[in-house]
């Protein structure tokens, strides 16, 4: 490796940023994002709510699954034991995880190819820095 590729990836890792990462999803990008647009930069107990009683999916069972997936990995990371008020989603990444093509013969020696799309979804958690109460006292 370079010296230019090296610092450049330095700078890179001393971001710890706390994520989980599910990869070869069988949904395409497309429909992870439709769903992922409500959910990105709320709090984890509020987009858990959302997708368990508003959204009745296969999406919102795997998303629900990887911020519980998220919400451990920070605990065991930071060896800190806190509440999911205090944390919410940073940022969520959908990719494309490449395509299964197949091949399905209609009449008249035509053939139709079908693309089977896959994903790769990253979930980043942080906790919020410096929460102002407005209550009056």
């Amino acid at each position: 490796m370079g010296k230019r590729k090296r610092i450049s990836s330095n700078k890179i890792n001393k971001t710890k940023e706390i994520y989980s990462l599910l990869r070869y999803v069988k949904i395409s990008p497309r429909k992870i994002r439709s769903v992922i647009n409500i959910i990105k930069g709320k709090n984890l107990n509020y987009s858990l709510n959302i997708l368990r009683n508003y959204i009745s999916n296969k999406i919102s069972n795997i998303l629900i699954k990887l911020i519980l997936s998220a919400i451990s990995n920070y605990k065991n990371k930071t060896n800190i034991n806190i509440s999911e008020d205090k944390l919410y989603i940073k940022n969520i990444l959908v990719n494309s995880a490449g395509i299964k093509k197949k091949i399905k013969y209609v009449s008249q020696g035509r053939s139709i190819l079908i693309k089977n799309r896959r994903s790769h979804i990253k979930l980043i958690i942080n906790k919020k820095n410096g929460t102002k109460n407005k209550s009056n006292s």
